[in-house]
This record gives structure tokens, C-alpha cells and sequence, in this order.
């Protein structure tokens, strides 16, 4: 389960209907790809920056996972938060990302989304034109399982 302290109180992430809203509001994005542009669901996007270990990442996360709150923090004060956990060192960091990834990988209310995820970033292989794409296409999900596999430990 995922807390953070802000502002002296403590919150629990809500990965829930509010969660994806905000998400898709403020963190989608569109990508390019050799077929043309594409967008990316909010919820993905920082999924994917949190196997990233994108700092940044983590204050998506919270800005989402706390927007069902009456009196939810700022932006300011959710980085806040999360620069005075990173000062503690590298096990803090490391448990920061842990516990917002695994909220959202181990979370029922967006399995099958990412399930989808995954199965999309496995088809990077079947869709390589030769063998160099094939293998670039291998590496590349053999690293993002690890990294999946190390934020889910």
C-alpha cells in the first residue's frame, strides 16, 4: 500500500475512478511512432515513467492518487513531500517508486489496461521488419520486465 506524508498528514493512493480522470486530464501524452502519432492514457504514461524511475513520475502519481481527497494537496506540496522523502537516501527513492508502481501493476481497478500495456510492448517483436528490430525489440521487453519485476520485489 502506498502513503505519503504532506504537509504533516498522511495519505493513502486511491487508484479509482478519480485517479484515472486526472490522469487522462493532465498526463497523457502523444507519442510518434514510424505509423504516425498516437496517445497514450494518462494512467499509462506515468506507469511508464514510473518503470522509467522518472522522479517526476511520482508526483503524477500522488497529484492522481490523492485528487478524491476534499482538501487534496498542491502540486507544490505533494513535491515537497516527496523531495523530503528523497533526502533521506536511496532506500526512500527506491520505496517511493516501489509502492506507487506496485499501487497501479497489482491494482484490480486497472488490470486489464495494463495487461493490455503489456501485451502491446510484447508485439513490438512480432512486428520487427528484420532481425535487428527483433532483437532490439527483445532487449527492450526483457528490460522492462526487469525493471517490473524490481518495483514489484
Amino acid at each position: 500500500m502506498a502513503f505519503l506524508t504532506i504537509n504533516g498528514e498522511e495519505y493513502k493512493a486511491k487508484v479509482t475512478f478519480n485517479f484515472s480522470r486526472r490522469a487522462d486530464d493532465l498526463y497523457k501524452t502523444t507519442k510518434k511512432s514510424k505509423e504516425g502519432e498516437y496517445e497514450v492514457a494518462g494512467v499509462e504514461s506515468i506507469y511508464e515513467d514510473l518503470l522509467g524511475y522518472k522522479v517526476p513520475a511520482l508526483a503524477n502519481f500522488w497529484d492522481c492518487a490523492v485528487h478524491n481527497k476534499k482538501d487534496r494537496p498542491k502540486i507544490e506540496d505533494i513535491e515537497k513531500a516527496i523531495e523530503a522523502e528523497i533526502e533521506k537516501g536511496d532506500e526512500a527513492i527506491d520505496q517511493l517508486f516501489q509502492d506507487a508502481f506496485t499501487a497501479l501493476d497489482q491494482s484490480g481497478f486497472f488490470k486489464r489496461q495494463l495487461n493490455e500495456y503489456w501485451k502491446n510492448i510484447k508485439l513490438s517483436e512480432k512486428m520487427a521488419k528484420d532481425e535487428k528490430e527483433k532483437k532490439q525489440a527483445k532487449e527492450y521487453i526483457k528490460q522492462m520486465e526487469d525493471k517490473r519485476k524490481e518495483l514489484t520485489a
